[in-house]
C-alpha cells in the first residue's frame, strides 16, 4: 500500500474515531477499536519507519494525523480515567511535538500540555510537574490552559485551599474537570489526615467548611471512607496517628504551618 493510500485510510478512520468520541456519551468501545487500528496504520507510515526521510512528500500529513489521533486518545483516556493509557499516549505525543516541531503546530497542544500538568499535580507528582513546566516555552506560561494550572499549584503550595475550590468553576476547559476533582480529593484527604494529627475532635459543621463541601450531608458521606473519623453526635472524634505517619503526609508541613489554615482550624473547632 502506498503512503498516499495509508493516509487516506488513516484519515477516514480518524474521522470515525473523532465522531465516536464526540457522541454523548462517547462510544468508548468503538473508540478503543478504532484507536488500535489507527496505531497499526501509523507504524506503516514512511516517516515513522526506521530511517524515515524528512523529505517525504507525505511527512507533514502523517505527523498531523498521528498527532491529532493521540490528542483525542488522551482526551478519551481522561474521560475514561485510564491513567496508564494517558501517560503512555502522552509520552508518544510529546515525542511528536518535540521531534517534528517544524510541522505546523497543533491548535490543541497547549490544552493537552496543560491537562498533563494538571494530571501530575492531582497525583502529587510535583517534581515531575516542575520538570515538565521547565520544558515549556516561557511564552506559553501565559496561555490560559497552562497559566491556570500554574496558579493552582501556587494555591496548593500556599495552602489556599478555598481558592482551589473557587477555581473549579473557572477551569479553561471541561476536559479539566476529571483531574480538578482528583486534585480536590487529594487536598481534602491531606487536610483530613493533618486534622487527625492536630486535633482530637472537630465539629461536623466545621469539617464541612474546612473540607470545602457544600453541605454537612456531603461531609458525612465522605467521612464514611475515613477509618479514623468517628462520628459522635455533632462531632468527629479522631483516632490519633503517630508522629511518623503524620510526617509522611505530602503536604503536612504546608498545612500545619499555613497561618490561614491554622486560624480557621482554631476558630471552628
Amino acid at each position: 500500500m502506498s503512503a498516499t493510500d495509508l493516509i487516506v485510510e488513516a484519515n477516514n478512520k480518524f474521522h470515525e474515531f473523532k465522531s465516536a468520541y464526540n457522541t454523548s456519551p462517547p462510544d468508548f468501545v468503538l473508540c478503543g477499536k478504532l484507536l488500535n487500528e489507527l496505531k497499526m496504520l501509523f507504524i506503516k507510515f514512511p516517516t515513522f519507519l526506521p530511517g524515515g526521510s524528512k523529505d517525504s512528500s507525505t511527512r507533514a500529513k502523517e505527523v498531523v494525523l498521528a498527532r491529532q489521533t493521540l490528542e483525542y486518545a488522551i482526551l478519551l483516556n481522561t474521560k475514561e480515567q485510564k491513567l496508564e493509557d494517558f501517560e503512555r499516549n502522552m509520552s508518544h505525543l510529546q515525542a511528536l511535538y518535540d521531534d517534528y516541531s517544524d510541522v505546523m503546530p497543533s491548535e490543541r497542544r497547549r490544552l493537552i500540555v496543560g491537562l498533563n500538568l494538571l494530571r501530575l499535580l492531582a497525583h502529587n507528582r510535583t517534581t515531575e510537574f516542575h520538570m515538565q513546566l521547565e520544558l515549556i516555552d516561557t511564552a506559553d506560561h501565559e496561555d490560559m490552559y497552562i497559566r491556570d494550572v500554574i496558579q493552582l499549584e501556587r494555591f496548593l503550595m500556599e495552602g489556599s485551599y478555598h481558592k482551589l475550590l473557587q477555581a473549579r468553576g473557572k477551569i479553561p476547559s471541561n476536559e479539566y474537570i476529571v483531574f480538578m476533582n482528583m486534585l480536590l480529593d487529594t487536598v481534602r484527604t491531606e487536610i483530613a489526615d493533618c486534622s487527625v494529627r492536630a486535633y482530637e475532635k472537630l465539629s461536623v459543621k466545621g469539617a464541612t467548611k474546612l473540607l470545602m463541601f457544600q453541605s454537612e450531608a456531603e461531609t458525612l458521606e465522605w467521612s464514611k471512607t475515613k477509618e479514623s473519623w468517628n462520628r459522635v453526635g455533632d462531632d468527629f472524634v479522631f483516632d490519633r496517628m503517630t508522629e511518623a505517619e503524620a510526617r509522611a503526609l505530602p503536604f503536612h508541613d504546608i498545612i500545619l504551618n499555613n497561618l490561614g489554615y491554622a486560624h480557621e482550624m482554631e476558630r471552628i473547632v
